[in-house]
């Protein structure tokens, strides 16, 4: 089950001491596009899972991932913006803190924070997203090393204004570790 959180945070990005506390707010903004979505990975070894996700969006400020796989329990949650992204891994008590620059020096093709908005707000439709029933479904091929993974999210109409929903994380008993180690911890 650990292997299926690597590329899962891959997409969703997917860089010492304890923290207080960390707060990521867009700049005046007080609402978001929010959809459910359903994230599948089909890795290159074969394996494939899929796990529930809420996607929050503010278009060019910050969007939000939370992976809920059971009864919207929240086992990690992404946070990314122009700048970098936060990952907080709930079940390894780790986040890691990360500019897309060090980011693209492990992720193959390399990720703007434009293309996580596009993934997770679905901003226009492209060729290779697909309309289902009503439902979006765009698929990507990440890699980071060895590890390779198709990711397809799935999401329902989107549902627009919603109150942006986000928490200050409390992270005083985590671990800062760096890509590297976050990602290592995931195997």
């Amino acid at each position: 089950m650990k292997r299926i959180y690597i590329p899962l945070l891959l997409v969703v990005f997917l860089g010492s001491c304890a923290v207080q506390q960390t707060v990521v707010e867009p700049k005046g903004h007080k609402t978001a596009e929010v959809k459910r979505a359903m994230v599948s990975i089909d890795t290159k070894g074969g394996s494939k899972a899929s796990v529930g996700c809420v996607m929050q969006t503010v278009f060019d400020s910050l969007c939000v991932v939370s992976v809920q796989p059971l009864a919207g329990m929240e086992v990690a949650v992404m946070y990314a913006t122009p700048d970098n992204v936060l990952v907080v891994n709930r079940m390894q008590r780790c986040y890691c803190e990360v500019d897309y620059a060090l980011l693209n020096t492990i992720i193959r093709p390399m990720v703007h924070y434009e293309d996580i908005e596009q993934m997770t707000g679905g901003k226009e439709l492209s060729e290779d997203e697909k309309v289902l029933n009503g439902s979006y479904s765009l698929t990507r091929h990440y890699a980071a090393g060895k590890t390779e993974a198709d990711i397809t999210i799935t999401y329902p109409a989107i549902i627009y204004d919603q109150e942006l929903k986000i928490r200050p994380e409390r992270i005083e008993g985590y671990k800062k570790v760096d890509i590297r180690t976050f990602i290592s911890h995931l195997k």
